[in-house]
Parts: C-alpha cells; structure tokens; sequence
C-alpha cells in the first residue's frame, strides 16, 4: 500500500479514509440508501484504516449486506 505523507507547519500529516457507499434500489426510499450508506461507513471504520465498503439490499434479502473493497 502506498502512504504518501505531507508536512504542513512543520508538522508531518499522514492521512488515511474510510468510505461507505451503498446501492440505490428503486424500491428502496432514498433514506434507506443513505443508512445502508452509514452503516457500510461504520464498518469501514471499524474494519482498520483505507478501507470502503458498499451496502447492498435486494429484494429477497432486504437486510443490510456488507461486501468489503479493500
């Protein structure tokens, strides 16, 4: 993995992200898109660092299902 760190001020930064996205169905409110969103987000986060994670729900499975990119 590739780290590329900056100073600022004189300060040495390094910097890492999480992401969560999530798969917007149509019968799906845009609501519900967004909490699989937070919830994949969370799971990015709790999973380590430079992490995403896309939440998915699909008719037959309606609960949340987590597929990691790492």
């Amino acid at each position: 993995m590739l780290r590329l760190g900056r100073t600022v001020a004189g300060h040495d930064l390094h910097m890492t992200i999480s992401i969560g996205g999530a798969v917007h169905r149509a019968a799906n409110s845009l609501e519900k898109t967004m909490k699989l969103a937070d919830a994949a987000l969370y799971q990015a986060k709790r999973s380590g660092r430079d992490r995403y994670f896309i939440a998915e729900a699909t008719d037959t499975m309606p609960a949340l299902i987590l597929k990691a990119r790492a």
